[in-house]
């Protein structure tokens, strides 16, 4: 019995460790976060595409049409086996490219089309992006 237990405690104990983490929140404050944002609430399960597609700019698109836009760069993630590293994306809320001078992030130098723009406060994929998803 004592076995047995210890078994089960053991499976528990590494079935915590071993599952990822994409509930934890994340804020459009930093372009690491908006990353996040958009990323980590397509991985979940279910899904939280609302809340994936703050991460990108609205403009004048209704909340269906931003959600199918989310969805479909959450695909285009996957299809070209694009993951950014966390700790290579900006944590700071007033990053600036320092080649452009502006509040952008380009996380895909073969990609120049995917970036990220500080809107206000918030960090999101960028009206540019979205018109070319």
């Amino acid at each position: 019995m004592k076995r047995c237990l210890n078994l089960v405690f053991g499976l528990l104990i590494s079935g915590l460790l071993c599952t990822p983490v994409y509930s934890q929140e994340y804020d459009l404050s930093t372009p690491v976060g908006a990353i996040l944002v958009h990323y980590d609430n397509m991985m979940n399960k279910p899904q939280d595409i609302s809340k994936s597609a703050t991460a990108l700019y609205q403009g004048d698109l209704n909340q269906e049409e931003i959600e199918d836009l989310a969805v479909k760069l959450y695909r285009f993630y996957v299809a070209e086996g694009k993951w950014l590293d966390p700790d290579q994306a900006p944590s700071d809320p007033n990053f600036m490219d320092s080649t452009l001078g502006k509040n952008e992030y380009h996380p895909f130098p073969r990609h120049p089309e995917i970036y990220l723009k500080k809107y206000g406060k918030q960090w999101l994929y960028s009206e540019f992006t979205v018109n070319h998803i």
